[in-house]
Parts: C-alpha cells; structure tokens; sequence
C-alpha cells in the first residue's frame, strides 16, 4: 500500500478494552461530523476501503492517532504499542501532533508522554468533543463524507447485549399524596390588610376565590382568627365540577402547590431567585451537609453548597455559589389522586451570593452540573422528598399526608457491569472546583 500522504485520511482510535464505551461513543461521533475512522469494532468509514492490520492503518492511512488515555490504558501493552508507533511517526515526519492523546479520567501519563498536551473529556464527554473538533478543524484534517446518520446508527446496540433478565426496582420522581381532605371550606378575608395578606402566605394554605373570600382546607393560625372569618359554606369538593364557576381540580391543585411551598418554607429552604426553585442554604440546621435515606435504606448525605471558579482567557476568574434545589408541579392522575412532580436543580450565585438569573443560568448551571449522572441526581430528588414528607406529618394544621417516592418494578435491567465508564460508584461532588472554559463554550450555551 502507497505512503502517499494524501491517502492518510483516517482518525486510528487506540483504546483499551475497559474504555469501549467511550470508544464507541466517540467513533459514531466522529464519523456523524464526517470524518473516517479507525475503531477496530466498527467499520464507519463511508466507503473507504477497510484495513485489518492496525500497523497499516496507523502508517499508511492514519491523518492522526488519537489515543485514549485512562488508568486502564496506560499500562496496557497494545495501546502503549500504538501510542509508542505514532510518536516515532510524528517524529519521521515533523509532525509534533501526530498523535492526539484524550485523557478520560485524570490518569497520569508516562515518561514517554509527559511532555504531551492532552485534550480532557473527564468532566464532560461534549465539552471534550467540542475541544477535539476544533483541535481537528484547525489541523485541517480530511473528511471522507459528508456527514451521515445513518453511518454511525447503523453501529448501535440494538438492546440485546444491553439488557439482562433481572427484576429491578425503579424510582419516578411522583411523590403521592395518601390523604387529602375532601372538604373545602370559605372563608372572609375582607378584613385582611396587605400585610397580613403577605405575612399568612407562607403558613396558610389558601385560594383566593375573589377580594375577600378564600377556600381553604384549614382554618388560618390562630394569630389571624380575629381578621379570618370562616363563612358557613362548605363543599364535598369530589362532588362538585366547579366550585363558584372555578373548575373544583383547579382550585384542589392549587391548594397543593400552595401547601408544598409552606411545607418546604417550614423545612428551612428558601425561595430561588427565579421564584421558582427552592433551595437548601448553608449551614442547613447547623450543618453543611444535609443526611437522608437512599433508595437503600442507607444513610448517606449532600451538600448545601459548593463552589466553583471558572476560568476564561483574559478574563478575571469568576466564582460560582451553587445550592442543591428543588422545583415542583402538582400533576393529577385519571383516578384522581394527587401527586408532587419533583425536579432537582441548583440554584447559583456569584461571588458575593446574589442570584444568578436570566441568559447567564444556562451555560453555568451545565458547568456545575457537568459530572452529574444519575446518582447524584437520585440522592437530590430522595433528599428532597424525605424533607417534604417530614414537614407533611408535622402539619398539624392540616390533614394532608404525603407517602414516598413511586416505585416501579420491572422484569429486565440495564446489563451496567458492561459500561466501564458508569459501573463504578460516583463520589460526592466536591466544594470546590476550577472549572477552565474558553468564551466560546460560555457562548455556544447561551445560544443553545
């Protein structure tokens, strides 16, 4: 086979065995932006001839290596082999980039390598492939074809090997309600003020019919029995479509809401500054942890806070405060129970901890949340969940009770001992954090 440089049009992907998902992740990427790959599994090459002999492959038809670095990879023999041929070609060839390494998890190169710039995907899979496509872009490297999806889904997993015949208990994100009283009473409110008005927000569950009249499932505090009158109108509100021409379902699920804000107001969180989230502050009950119960019954924690700085050229580096929060809606089912739709979040700050709002929450909240996966994720919504069920049953103004998470049961579960990258158990992000970002990443998310 020729040595002509204009037939070296491929991208060799030298891997280990433990980082295949990754690998083939990155080759479908790959060859969905158009570029000829090498991936000893998968043939995307959109028409080129196809090459056994990985020597071949590197020598003659290889444009770059791009090795995979990872604590798995970097004592195995055929990836150093592979990596160790791409440098003496580099070298032949006066081309110092030859081989472009992709550091996975952090993992410490050697000798042979220390010397080397590597392009990081431990944080986040697209930010990394954001870096390695411009890195491609400004090397000019060859495209074979235009860019086709149907080459790198031709190469997924049809389910088969992804799934294994064992029972598994799922989580939703439903928290039901298991009692909510099936009596709405009126109340007069005229003798309110705007004061009082604001002050009872927050511990009395109520719906504001019209100026001066209320619906409610409770009688207000005490404090305010001398300005809160109850009238003599009650309704069995599962008997009634609408109660003064307002839709009964209406009216119910806002009671809801409005006793899930006073729950969570209760338990210590605060409003976020989008009035839409709350979020737990630090120290939360003279802590900066916040202990619960897992979905194994076993006792683990979150944090209230963490940091982070992010890092841009010529720029000064800005701090990020961030705060685990919770969004919420009340959803009815078709047979008519009630249940809170839970939505884990963060909430952020800058430095000197005013809210982050508008345009700038995007691109900053993908930042802190880069290096959450499902885990993370589970351990918010469940700390959440218990917190409100905890504020639920010491209400004693109200007969609403919450239960716990909906569970589902299933036949078959994801086969996870095969995905190297997301088998092992994800620590606790840490408090604080440097964060590098180039102005472009921070402006591709504003336009997402």
């Amino acid at each position: 086979m020729s040595n002509e440089p204009n037939l070296r049009k491929l991208l060799f992907i030298s891997y280990a065995y433990e980082d295949q998902v990754f690998a083939k992740w990155l080759a479908r990427k790959l060859a969905l932006y158009g570029y000829g790959v090498w991936f000893d599994q998968i043939q995307l090459l959109g028409g080129e001839s196809w090459v056994k002999e990985v020597d071949v492959a590197i020598k003659d038809r290889s444009f770059r290596v791009l090795g995979l670095l990872s604590k798995a990879s970097i004592g195995k023999d055929n990836p150093r082999k592979e990596r160790t041929l791409a440098l003496q070609l580099g070298k032949q060839r006066k081309t110092d980039d030859f081989l472009v390494t992709l550091n996975l998890d952090g993992a410490q190169p050697d000798w042979t390598l220390s010397d080397i710039s590597w392009i990081s995907f431990r944080e986040s899979w697209a930010d990394g492939l954001r870096r390695l496509l411009k890195k491609l872009e400004s090397l000019d490297a060859p495209r074979i074809h235009a860019g086709n999806w149907a080459i790198a889904k031709a190469s997924l997993e049809r389910g088969e090997t992804l799934m294994v015949k064992n029972a598994e208990k799922l989580t939703t994100n439903l928290l039901p309600f298991t009692q909510v009283p099936e009596v709405i009473r009126i109340f007069d409110t005229s003798g309110m003020d705007l004061e009082q008005e604001r002050s009872c927000r927050n511990c009395w569950q109520n719906y504001r019919l019209d100026h001066g009249r209320a619906a409610a499932f409770s009688p207000p505090p005490s404090e305010f029995a001398k300005v809160i009158k109850q009238t003599s109108a009650a309704f069995h509100w599962p008997s009634f479509g609408a109660i003064y021409e307002i839709p009964t379902h209406n009216i119910v699920s806002r009671l809801l809401n409005r006793s899930v804000h006073s729950w969570l107001i209760q338990a210590g969180c605060i409003v976020g500054g989008d009035f839409t989230a709350y979020y737990l502050p630090t120290p939360f009950r003279g802590e900066s942890i916040f202990r619960f119960k897992d979905v194994d019954e076993k006792q683990t924690y979150i944090r209230t806070a963490g940091t982070i700085r992010l890092y841009r050229p010529n720029a000064a580096p800005e701090e990020i405060i961030h705060h685990p929060a919770i969004r919420y809606a009340i959803r009815k089912s078709d047979l008519g129970t009630f249940a809170i739709q839970l939505r884990p979040g963060v909430a952020l700050f800058d430095g000197a901890h005013i809210p982050i709002t508008g345009r700038k929450v995007g691109p900053r909240t993908k930042k802190v949340t880069r290096a959450y996966f499902n885990e993370k994720w589970r351990k918010r919504l469940m700390a959440f969940s218990q917190l409100l069920a905890q504020a639920a049953s010491e209400d004693k103004e109200t007969a609403l009770r919450l239960g716990t998470l909906v569970t589902l049961n299933t036949d078959w579960a994801l086969d996870e001992t095969s995905f190297s990258a997301t088998a092992t158990a994800e620590a606790e992000e840490p408090a604080h954090d440097d964060v590098h970002v180039s102005p472009e990443e921070m402006e591709d998310s504003q336009n997402e």
